[in-house]
């Protein structure tokens, strides 16, 4: 801030030989303080952030065997988006035997947009494989052979698949609910994709066993997969 000049009126008397002079003259205090002064003062900046509660879309690659399944629709923040159907085609009654399913790439994807870092746990249970009163008794699924996958590594903070959660090697019994994947406190962040890939009409990544049971006839099961917060179930 500039400070204003003020000058000062100096008066003087002289004597020369008898004669008085006078004079005027003006200084300027400005000169002996050259330097002008500083100020300084803050202000602020903010910005928040809430749970982003939209779903999100799957992101997973196609699987031949599930082609028209378009997702859960799964409103966030913390959201399963994705859960496959899966198919072990049709065989002969032959006894115990194991087979493998026909889905090329069936896979979960899950999204953690709480902003809170908690982590999550995947389960998955499954009912009893029924064809009307006839069931398969004492059947086995086997899950093996898949990672997860971040399905937007742009994010420079993830680009490496930094905090991905560990998807389980995993044997399902009946009504039986088992970890499937697990994303430990501050990891987990943003979608995750976790794909069993295989080749088409006989992936070993999953695979049912029936313990010889069966009579002729479809029979249908039902996959409930659960999404909690928090590493562990």
């Amino acid at each position: 801030m500039k400070k204003g000049i003020v000058p000062t009126l100096l008066v003087s008397a002289i004597m020369l030989g008898g004669v008085g002079v006078t004079t005027l003259g003006a200084t300027n205090h400005s000169t002996a303080n050259a330097a002008e002064s500083s100020d300084s003062a803050s202000g602020s900046a903010d910005i928040s952030f809430t749970a982003n509660t939209s779903s999100t879309t799957p992101s997973g690659p196609s699987d031949s065997g599930d082609s028209s399944n378009n997702g859960t629709g799964d409103a966030g923040p913390l959201s399963l988006d994705y859960v496959p159907n899966l198919h072990f085609g049709t065989h002969p009654v032959e006894g115990t035997n194991t087979y493998n399913v026909t889905n090329n790439n069936p896979y979960v994807q899950v999204t953690d947009n709480t902003g809170l870092k908690k982590g999550w746990n995947v389960t998955m249970a499954y009912t009893e494989f029924a064809n009307g009163a006839n069931k398969l008794a004492g059947t086995k699924m086997d899950f093996a052979g898949s990672k997860a996958t971040l399905t937007n590594p742009s994010n420079p903070s993830n680009s490496s698949n930094a905090g991905a959660p560990t998807v389980s090697d995993a044997s399902v019994d009946p009504a039986t609910p088992t970890n499937m994947a697990t994303a430990q406190a501050g990891n987990g962040v943003g979608t995750w994709d976790m794909v069993y890939a295989g080749p088409s009409d006989d992936n070993p990544n999953i695979k049912l066993t029936v313990n010889g049971d069966e009579t002729v006839g479809s029979y249908t099961s039902t996959m409930t997969w659960n999404l909690t917060a928090g590493p562990t179930a």
